[in-house]
């Protein structure tokens, strides 16, 4: 059910008890102007997925955690600040998307979503820490683009793409302890953080891909990773380096990793 750019959502959502599917956009969920919430508690415990787009609702109702069906969970530029700890009761939720928000930290009951495999939390300029998502088992794709985090989550280990564009990373301490449990390709993406460090544990990152360090405050690279036989594009535009270390890398991958390719000072080799 779809339902878009009206003046408030209809109350006969209510008594749709068989409700699969429920997206509103642009719509009013206040009856008046101290923004009450209406129906969202009546929600039918039915719902497998639940969308909610360009709203304004700024907290989400406690009664979420009665939609145990909910296998995904969109929230999208609605003013979201909290986020319920009840969400930990949503035991079917793989997807959680909840982008271009006011979102301040991340509730710690998400450690009980054992299915979650894909997170979106990117246009959450408030967001600085997301160590609340650590250990979490499932989740193979993270995407917190444009927030300001400044540390890297930790054991994630089924993580397979990692997008950390536009925040305030200064290292990529233990990015080892991303994607360890599996073989898949890794597609990490550091570009416009703060980067100064890339520690030597980077060698232990299993088939690791895709880097994108463009942008950063990079002066040299450990050595380590001119052995990462499985890196097969390499993005380190706009960092630090000085022009004869830029060529000394360039070189060096050439020797070692032929089959690379790698993007530095707005040249590229293969």
């Amino acid at each position: 059910m779809n339902i878009a750019y009206q003046i408030y959502v209809p109350s006969i959502i209510n008594c749709l008890r068989y409700l699969i599917k429920l997206d509103i956009r642009n719509t009013s969920f206040c009856d008046n102007q101290k923004g009450i919430l209406v129906h969202m508690k009546y929600l039918p415990s039915s719902l497998t997925h639940l969308g909610i787009y360009d709203c304004f609702i700024e907290n989400i109702f406690e009664q979420i955690g009665k939609l145990i069906r909910l296998e995904t969970l969109e929230l999208s530029n609605i003013n979201l600040i909290n986020v319920p700890n009840q969400i930990g009761n949503l035991s079917s939720l793989s997807f959680l998307s909840l982008p271009s928000n006011k979102l301040i930290h991340i509730p710690s009951t998400i450690k009980n979503l054992h299915l979650l495999s894909k997170i979106n939390l990117k246009n959450n300029r408030q967001l600085r820490s997301i160590q609340m998502l650590n250990g979490l088992k499932s989740l193979k794709i993270l995407d917190v683009r444009h927030c300001s985090i400044d540390r890297l989550p930790l054991y994630l280990s089924q993580l397979t793409n990692l997008y950390m564009s536009n925040n305030y990373l200064i290292n990529l301490v233990g990015i080892e302890t991303l994607g360890y449990e599996n073989n898949y390709k890794k597609y990490f993406y550091f570009d416009f953080n703060r980067i100064e460090l890339i520690p030597t544990r980077i060698r232990y990152v299993k088939n690791l891909y895709w880097l994108n360090l463009n942008n950063n405050y990079l002066e040299n690279l450990p050595k380590d990773i001119f052995n990462i036989m499985t890196l097969s594009y390499l993005y380190m535009q706009y960092n630090r380096f000085h022009h004869q270390q830029l060529e000394f890398i360039a070189n060096k991958f050439k020797y070692n990793n032929p089959n690379l390719t790698l993007i530095y000072s707005n040249k590229s080799f293969m």
